[in-house]
């Protein structure tokens, strides 16, 4: 140093001879460097809290400024804290620097780690707790709270109910009390606070959903029969968006839930005010077992049809199930709902790209987007094969075409020739000209009437055909023929019948 050597150099880690000093307890070197103007605030106090439990050395490093982050409180013995408590003063509810907030201090921190004993110790201890007005005080208890909760901390949950005189239906900012919050995040929590602590479980927030639904959002299975079985939430209660649990478990894709709650008597067609059902948030969700739990145990209508293409803030691109699915293009699900009789020409409200037809489309080589271009998308009214072209979702148009869908008013689409020029979307070439193959093979072949059959034998039969044909005593072969290849049976590729 008497050299001229720089007191802040730092090593290849960014570490300056007063952190090596720190690190190493050595008191004096520490002194001296001080003495000389180093920086202090780069080292970390935790170095002095680790064990061995060193109270003296830990006021050495406060004096020469060394900063208490919220983490070196995590790394103290109990023995430090009371020394960083009552000697040194710190408020554990103000953050280090004093402009993060209590969100920030180390009180919260502590909350979140664990280590109920120092949580209890930060309020038994605290050297200016007077400074803070009762309303501040329980306001601070009831934030650790929630915390806790999120953190999934029972531990500290049961200090600061039990302990510190955190208030059992306090409300966080979203209008959830304790008990709505955990049923989102901890079970163990949630179930501590129904069973031992009292917690209102018919409690709503500020968007009415009730524990149901946060239970279901979640997925705990366990939970959701527990809340269930007390008898104060209905099974098909509805928030203020119209969202039932049931809607809730189906766009959260949880199998499981949504079972209980259709055993427990939930109705798969409730509608919000737009429409929207169970089966619509299913398919949306891309969840094809739910999507065949809803229709077979739920009975729901596979045509349901909404009045609008926004659920919730969100917009949707299509308005009956199957045309959802189309946009999705989503075979599986497509299968589920015309397995369930889902009207296969049932037109319905969809969002398309406005697309502006520019010169001749060229086939094979080049992308199926070559000859068009799209601006801002617009509502139209499209039968599902309509939307399977516009979609592009071309395996799906074929399938709809053999299963004797409706083709009269995609003809002029698939070959302009004949009629007016696409209204929406210039097809193709390769695919226009496949497509036709396929819907004259459909209306010529003997393929045709087999369909025709079938699809006569599902509406005399109705939905439950499964049902139907066990009490129709009926050889195993021909049921399994009747089931798994009704309306059509994909192998291999194609769907031939």
């Amino acid at each position: 140093m008497s050299a001229g050597a720089d007191v802040d150099t730092e090593d290849e880690n960014g570490d300056t001879p007063f952190v090596h000093a720190l690190q190493a307890r050595h008191s004096v070197c520490m002194t001296v460097l001080r003495e000389a103007g180093c920086t202090t605030e780069i080292a970390k106090m935790s170095a002095a809290l680790a064990a061995p439990c060193d109270p003296s050395f830990v006021r050495l490093c406060h004096s020469m400024d060394v900063p208490v982050e919220n983490d070196d409180w995590n790394a103290a013995d109990p023995t430090e804290v009371i020394v960083l408590l009552t000697e040194l003063r710190l408020d554990p509810f103000e953050s280090q620097y004093g402009y993060h907030g209590f969100e920030d201090s180390p009180f919260m921190y502590i909350v979140q780690e664990g280590r109920p004993e120092i949580v209890e110790m930060m309020v038994t201890q605290h050297p200016c707790v007077v400074k803070y007005a009762a309303d501040d005080l329980q306001a601070k208890y009831n934030a650790a709270l929630f915390k806790a909760i999120r953190s999934r901390r029972l531990d500290n949950a049961k200090l600061l109910l039990e302990k510190l005189g955190a208030e059992t239906e306090c409300r966080d900012d979203q209008g959830r009390t304790p008990f709505l919050l955990a049923c989102g995040h901890h079970e163990p929590t949630a179930r501590y606070l129904m069973s031992d602590v009292g917690a209102d479980v018919a409690a709503v927030d500020s968007d009415g959903l009730t524990a149901l639904h946060w239970a279901a959002c979640s997925g705990r299975r366990a939970l959701t029969t527990a809340i269930l079985e007390r008898d104060v939430v209905g099974v098909n209660c509805h928030a203020d968006l119209g969202a039932t649990p049931l809607m809730v478990a189906c766009a959260a894709r949880h199998l499981d839930v949504a079972e209980i709650l259709l055993g427990a008597g939930a109705d798969a067609d409730l509608a919000t005010p737009d429409g929207w059902r169970a089966l619509h948030v299913a398919v949306r969700a891309c969840a094809a077992p739910i999507v065949r739990l809803l229709l077979v145990k739920g009975r729901a209508n596979p045509d349901a049809v909404s009045s609008s293409l926004m659920h919730g803030g969100d917009s949707v691109p299509a308005s009956t199930p199957m045309l959802i699915a189309i946009s999705l293009n989503s075979v599986r699900m497509l299968r589920h709902l015309l397995d369930a009789g889902a009207d296969i020409n049932l037109a319905g409200l969809v969002s398309v790209s406005s697309y502006v037809q520019l010169t001749s489309v060229s086939s094979g080589s080049e992308s199926d987007d070559a000859g068009m271009t799209s601006d801002a998308s617009c509502q139209r009214t499209c039968t599902p094969l309509q939307f399977a072209i516009v979609s592009r979702a071309w395996d799906v148009a074929e399938l709809l075409i053999r299963t004797s869908c409706d083709t009269a008013s995609v003809i002029p689409w698939l070959d302009p020739a004949v009629g007016t020029p696409p209204p929406i979307i210039a097809v193709p070439h390769d695919h226009a000209a496949y497509l036709r193959r396929v819907i004259a093979l459909m209306s010529t072949s003997p393929a045709k009437l087999s369909h025709l059959a079938r699809l006569q034998l599902r509406r005399l039969l109705g939905r439950q055909l499964a049902t139907k044909l066990a009490e129709l005593n009926l050889p195993l072969n021909t049921q399994q023929y009747l089931l798994f290849y009704d309306l059509f049976h994909a192998h291999s590729g194609s769907f031939d019948i």
